[in-house]
Parts: structure tokens; sequence; C-alpha cells
């Protein structure tokens, strides 16, 4: 009985892998970040798209960079959330792909351009510091750039909005902000530290396992009989409480990551780099209907989406860092193009992150604002 189902179990393994099906575990627990992405890591990953990702032995997608950067090399560091992580589009079609080679386009004669992706699915402005000062900076950056999305880093940077406490966050007491890292001492997290990550590496040895763990979650979630075509596409607009927040919990997300973000740029610039802050927007943002679009600006409070970007600008221009506006040239983008920057044709909809032409769009711009930057750096240095 034994000897038959374990040949029975090598058969659907061999099976598996003949139809290359692989979806392994790409995230693991972490001491400092709570969590952040595997090294070594490869398969399918399906959610917008069904792609395939490929993880180097430090975690990020595209070729091995050296920590020490090669001679007549400029390079840029960007951090932010699963917009920068880009599983939903293949290596090649990440803005930040996209935003090496323009880099390199406009580079001087002798100087080449590298930009090396931390973006972690879930990422708030704490665990972007955690990045930059545990592994980013390592790489010794010219540049670096926050990809902040409004949308949600400021929930995720509230331990009442998050409601996650195996997570860091940093908080004020009084005017000084202060990392809370008590999650490490939980008994939950060490638990999942030691024994989650010990389970998810046998999960990634086993197409077979892979195949059990895909179900389990998919059946948690309520989406193991999901047709993604039958939603719909978008939802009634609603004001959102991060934009000219009056609930008290908002004005203090919103005044803690003010502050993280004056961190974060202190201790790049500390450092001899340029800090840069860019704004993601949403399918809401940037919708092709302009009826939409103009529905979804009328339900906010004060400015609006424009509003909020102006905010960050102010920020940066107190502050005295780069800030990198994408509402305006997404929008006109758009209108011009009549291109949908977030429908998936696996999903037959749009969905929450930008697709290959978005990815374009972001990386392009980012390009024309980063060039004169990163190439005046390099003739100062």
């Amino acid at each position: 009985m034994l000897g038959a189902c374990l040949f029975a179990g090598v058969m659907v393994e061999i099976g598996l892998r003949l139809l290359d099906y692989s979806r392994p575990v790409f995230y693991r627990y972490d001491e400092i970040l709570g969590a952040d992405l595997r090294p070594n890591v490869a398969g399918y990953f399906k959610k917008e798209d069904l792609i395939y990702v490929r993880l180097n032995e430090d975690s990020m997608r595209g070729p091995l960079r050296h920590r020490k950067k090669p001679p007549s090399t400029r390079r840029v560091a960007v951090l932010g959330d699963s917009f920068t992580e880009g599983f939903q589009v293949n290596f090649e079609n990440l803005f930040t792909t996209v935003l090496e080679r323009e880099l390199a386009r406009c580079a001087p004669k002798g100087l080449s351009a590298e930009v090396l992706n931390f973006g972690v699915s879930g990422f708030g402005t704490a665990r972007a510091i955690l990045k930059y000062r545990e592994q980013a900076r390592h790489y010794d950056p010219d540049v670096v750039l926050l990809m902040f999305y409004p949308g949600n880093d400021y929930a995720d940077n509230h331990r009442q909005l998050e409601q996650n406490p195996l997570l860091p966050y940093f908080v004020m007491k009084g005017d000084e902000l202060v990392l809370d890292d008590g999650f490490r001492s939980l008994e939950k997290f060490q638990t999942k530290l030691k024994y989650s990550n010990f389970r998810n590496a046998i999960v990634n040895w086993s197409r077979m396992l892979q195949l059990v763990n895909e179900v389990i979650v998919a059946w948690k979630s309520g989406g193991l009989f999901e047709r993604y075509g039958d939603r719909d596409l978008e939802p009634e607009p609603v004001p959102l409480p991060y934009i000219d927040p009056v609930e008290p919990v908002w004005r203090e997300a919103r005044n803690v990551t003010d502050h993280m973000l004056n961190r974060l740029a202190a201790e790049v610039e500390s450092e001899g780099r340029l800090f840069v802050l860019a704004n993601v927007v949403s399918g809401s943002e940037t919708h092709r209907d302009p009826a939409l679009r103009s529905a979804w600006d009328a339900a906010q409070r004060g400015a609006g989406f424009m509003g909020e970007e102006i905010r960050l600008r102010d920020l940066a221009q107190d502050s005295g860092f780069q800030f990198i506006g994408l509402l305006a040239p997404l929008r006109e983008y758009v209108d011009r193009s009549g291109d949908d920057l977030f429908f998936f044709e696996y999903l037959n909809r749009s969905g929450g992150h930008w697709n290959k032409i978005g990815h374009h769009v972001v990386g392009t711009v980012l390009a024309e604002e980063m060039c004169p930057m990163l190439w005046r750096e390099a003739s100062s240095s």
C-alpha cells in the first residue's frame, strides 16, 4: 500500500513537471522586515496574469548585481510595494527595466546605468526604510527612488489601519519618530519564522505540494472557483479616507508617513545620494472613461487626487528632496492613446496593478525626469 502511494506520488510529481506546473511560495518571514521575497525561487505567479518569475540569490528579478558598483556606472535603487515588484508583467516589461534602458540612452558617452528593483508586495514606507538600510544601500546607489502609493501606503504605515501585528512600524513619541519592532519577540512570529519558512521551503521543492498549497490557499480565500470575467469593472466612486482626512486615525497615518518620508530622505542624502519620491496612481485616477474619472475626482474631499499629489510635491519642496508626479502625464497618455493601463487579457478585466503598457509609460515618464538628475549627479561627482 505504501509503495503504491509513493509510486502514485512520484508519477503525479513527474506529470506536473512535464506540464510545466510551478506555483512556488515567493515570500518568507523575515526578522527585520516581517516578510520579504525568497532568494533563488522560480515559477509562475498567478494574479492579474500568469507570469514566470525568477528571483536571484539576492531576492531580485533580473541579472545578479554585485554589491560593488562597476566603474563608470550610475545606479538607481527603487523601493516600493507590489506596483514596483511588478509580478504582473514579464521582467523585460517592468517599469524599472524600461527606466534602465531609457537612462542608458540619455547617458553621457562612457557612462552606463543600472536600475535595481527592491520592491516587495505589501511594503509601506516603514519597511521601505528598513529595506534601504538592510539591503539597498549596500549596492552603493547614486539615486534612491521611492514609489509611494497613497492608495494603501498611509494605511500600511499605521498599526491600527494595517491590522497586522507581525510587521514593523514607525510611531511618533512626541515629536520623535521611533521604530517599533516589537513583533520580533512575539511567539506567533517566531513560530512562523522557524516553521512556516521551513514548510514553504519544502513546498517549493515539490510540484505536487505546490498544487496542494495552491488549492488550500485558494479555498481559504474563497477564490477556488472564481470567475474573473464576471466581476464589475469599476466600483462606485466613494470618498477615500486618506485624501484630506477628517478621521483622527487617518491624520495620524498621514503625519507619521510624512515623518518617515523625511527620515528616509535624510538618511539617503546623508550618505551622499539623491532621494526622489514618485507617486503611484490607481486605475480610478487614470481611467480612460473621462466621465468615470471625473466622478471619482468629484467624490473626493478637498482638491481630490491632484490635491494629494500637490501635497506630496509641497512636502518634497519644503524638505528639500525631489518629487516626480505621475498623475498628469499618465492621464495625458490615456486621453491621447485610449489605452487602458490596467487591463489584463488573462482576467478579461482591469486589475489592480499596471499592465505592460502602464509599466512602459511609467518607466518612460520617470526616465524623462530622472535623466538630468542622474547625469547631473554624475558630472558633479
